[in-house]
């Protein structure tokens, strides 16, 4: 029983399957702490209506996000593992991504505008908003990195990214700046990461 439970443990350790996904689990644990302690640091040091702005911001971006892939990611990952025809497919997903990313990020703004009258969330809005078009292309890179077993790239990118993002909200405790230029500063961090997702996040 020792033995057979010791190869089975074995097993799983050499399995690229089950190192894959454990990069994936990983990836998510490491950002959501992290993430939460961006979140705590901010909610302290601004006050309740600009914390609030970037809330509501926040949370449109999000809605966006989740319906501008169109649930599309599983259909990718499906046909990179079936499909001979991998590269028309990989083509046709990032045009749509981009495309979609797109016209979220315009239905974004739109939105932001039609419910809230107020300057600071339409600029946040856009903010956010941009980052669909990117955050829709980093998307389809992770789903590459599904495919070829290698999530450990998505996630050193990912939690270099959080980890920066934590650090410049840890600023706060050191100098004053605005809720905007927080924002500004976490989507210049986002378009690093896509640069970084772009020249190093996938296998050659």
């Amino acid at each position: 029983m020792i033995q057979v439970s010791l190869r089975v443990f074995k097993d799983l350790r050499t399995s690229s399957l089950v190192r894959n996904s454990s990069w994936g689990v990983m990836t998510q644990v490491v950002q959501s702490v992290l993430m939460t302690l961006f979140f705590v640091i901010i909610a302290r040091h601004y006050s309740i209506k600009d914390f609030a702005t970037y809330i509501v911001s926040a949370a449109l971006y999000q809605l966006m996000t989740v319906l501008s892939t169109l649930g599309l990611s599983q259909w990718f990952i499906r046909e990179l593992t079936s499909s001979k025809q991998k590269k028309e497919a990989t083509n046709t997903f990032f045009k749509l991504q981009f495309y979609l990313g797109l016209t979220f990020f315009f239905l974004n703004v739109f939105v932001a505008r039609l419910l809230y009258d107020d300057s600071l969330i339409l600029k946040l809005s856009i903010l956010f908003g941009a980052n669909i078009v990117i955050e829709n292309i980093i998307n389809g890179i992770k789903c590459l990195n599904i495919v070829e077993f290698n999530q450990r790239r998505t996630f050193q990118i990912v939690s270099t990214e959080a980890l920066l993002k934590f650090l410049v909200s840890s600023l706060l405790f050191f100098t004053e700046f605005s809720i905007l230029t927080l924002c500004i500063l976490m989507f210049l961090l986002r378009v690093a990461s896509l640069n970084l997702f772009l020249r190093w996040g996938t296998s050659d």
